[in-house]
């Protein structure tokens, strides 16, 4: 398992995740992609239930460094979980790539963190800056009342949990 410790991966989201108001940097061109094995934006793909994820990953830009960098945890919603969404709050995430980028950003985690390390924890600090409020409940774990509906889907550069809704970043 790897360390939760924030290492390259929140380097690497240092960068990519601006002020709100400034302009976002471009993911770098220079990665290389993991040495073997499905990446997370390959797991996701493979899948077939994150295909509006994969869609808003790509029209950010987060889709690389997930693809490219590591270890991450990602709270994946499904599709079912972005249907549920009003329809009105996804045309404006899907014109506003700045707030777009902040709720995708507060789904992922620097560090490869198992569903089993999960339960032990209170919070994790999301690569946006802000920490998620994590919970044991019935037997299960819940992400800022989101449930983990399937846990430890493995990629060589992290880790992803499926959830049941999509989460939404404090906005000041």
């Amino acid at each position: 398992m790897r360390p939760r410790t924030l290492t390259a991966a929140a380097l690497t989201f240092a960068f990519l995740i601006p002020a709100m108001g400034q302009a976002q940097e471009p993911p770098p061109m220079d990665a290389q992609p993991p040495a073997e094995g499905n990446n997370l934006v390959s797991e996701l793909q493979a899948a077939g239930e994150f295909n509006t994820l994969i869609s808003a990953l790509e029209a950010t830009g987060l889709a690389q460094p997930l693809a490219t960098d590591g270890p991450f945890t990602l709270f994946a919603p499904t599709d079912q979980a972005f249907e549920a969404i009003p329809q009105e709050t996804m045309d404006s995430l899907m014109q506003d790539p700045e707030a777009l980028y902040a709720v995708l950003a507060y789904h992922v985690v620097p560090g490869e963190i198992s569903s089993t390390e999960l339960s032990g924890m209170d919070s994790a600090e999301s690569a946006f800056g802000v920490p998620l409020q994590l919970q044991s409940a019935g037997g299960g774990v819940q992400v800022e009342g989101a449930q983990v509906i399937n846990a430890d889907q493995g990629a060589v550069n992290g880790v992803f949990h499926a959830i049941d809704e999509v989460l939404m970043p404090p906005m000041n």
